[in-house]
């Protein structure tokens, strides 16, 4: 059983990874910058990981799920005035050329991304019946299990105890 939680795990933090770095690198395209690479999981060794060329970018994916980057063109001055004189695609707009606003939502994206995927894949692994909400008439709590244990309403503070 806990290989299979250790699978599940390393197979959702892939996911997380996923999320995090495409979400940057298709508003970071959006906004008109050029991405390069989007490296998901890291190796120990160079040449342990799986690389190949997309339709847009470059992609790499590693052995070891801790973490991913999103490298876009021009993200220094240095590497944006120095083109080497090849052009193969038409010039897009360096990264570091983009408003402030645009760079946050673009490195912003990722968290943001995460933060839903994961409140919706919660539900799935602990199960619907852990997020069901209770109606007004309900809203009784009864301990069991424990005998003599019994919930109070405090007058002082209008909240509850819990008394033997």
């Amino acid at each position: 059983m806990l290989a299979v939680w250790i699978t599940i795990s390393y197979v959702a933090l892939y996911v997380l990874l996923f999320a995090f770095s495409f979400t940057q690198a298709k508003v970071g395209q959006f906004f008109g910058a050029r991405v390069e690479r989007v490296t998901i999981g890291f190796t120990l060794f160079t040449g342990l990981g799986v690389k190949w060329k997309g339709s847009k970018w470059e992609w790499e994916f590693g052995f070891f799920p801790l973490g991913s980057s999103t490298k876009f063109w021009g993200s220094n001055d240095a590497e944006a005035s120095d083109s080497g004189g090849e052009t193969k695609e038409p010039p897009q707009e360096p990264f570091y050329r983009l408003s402030a606003i645009q760079k946050s939502l673009t490195i912003g994206s990722g968290p943001v991304a995460c933060l839903g995927l994961t409140l919706v894949l919660i539900p799935v692994f602990l199960g619907a019946d852990q997020l069901s909400f209770a109606s007004a008439s309900e809203s009784t709590i009864s301990p069991v299990g424990v005998n003599g244990l019994k919930l109070v309403e405090n007058p002082s503070t209008f909240e509850s105890q819990i008394e033997l």
